[in-house]
């Protein structure tokens, strides 16, 4: 079995500084693809909400008025720093889980909204064969997860690296390890509900109880 990323890689410079979104946290907005991303979830006062990959916390902080509770894992230290720093520990409706989640996954409860923002690309399929698998059970019906990632729909794209400077060759050259079209991204998810690709990086795919 292939290793997974350092998550030493993602340190705060990542979070605070390049990361998509970094220069609105800054100001305390949200990025486009953010509110994108929780517009298509849909999000309801009852609604327990998972947030795997929870970066700088951002949507998570956003949420708390909108929701009956939320979860957020990140394996990495860097971003549970951050996010403990927006999100107070005394706040009732949402618990912070700094570790893998294919560690924890099965010791969660049950979702109706699941985000993966930013995070697919970054795990091998073997982990995305892993999570998703167990994710399923965790799915209230007509569950709703919402993905946001680099859809390869070339070779080159597959490739692609973004060439501005060093530290961002550098993290993605490491970090970006499963750029891959929509079939790659869906094949864990397709015979358990109905999937929709949105626009050129969302995929929304809406759980259908057996």
């Amino acid at each position: 079995m292939n290793n997974y990323v350092d998550p030493a890689i993602y340190d705060e410079y990542y979070f605070r500084n390049w990361v998509v979104g970094a220069e609105e946290f800054k100001k305390g907005e949200l990025h486009s693809f953010f509110k994108k991303s929780i517009e298509l979830a849909d999000i309801k006062s009852e609604d327990s909400i998972l947030d795997i990959g929870f970066g700088r916390g951002e949507v998570i902080k956003y949420l708390i008025p909108y929701c009956k509770s939320i979860v957020g894992v990140d394996y990495a230290k860097a971003a549970f720093k951050i996010a403990r720093q927006i999100i107070s520990e005394t706040e009732i409706k949402v618990k912070l889980i700094c570790d893998d989640i294919n560690n924890v996954l099965p010791s969660l409860g049950m979702f109706d909204k699941v985000f993966l923002l930013d995070i697919v690309e970054h795990m091998y399929p073997w982990q995305l064969e892993i999570m998703y698998k167990e994710l399923i059970k965790h799915l209230n019906d007509k569950a709703i997860i919402i993905i946001h990632t680099p859809i390869a729909d070339t070779e080159a794209e597959k490739h692609y690296i973004d060439k501005i400077n060093p530290y961002v060759i550098k993290c993605q050259e490491k970090c970006h390890i499963n750029l891959n079209s929509f079939e790659e991204h869906t094949k864990y998810l397709k015979d358990y509900g109905q999937l929709e690709r949105i626009g050129k990086m969302h995929i929304k795919f809406t759980y259908n109880k057996l």
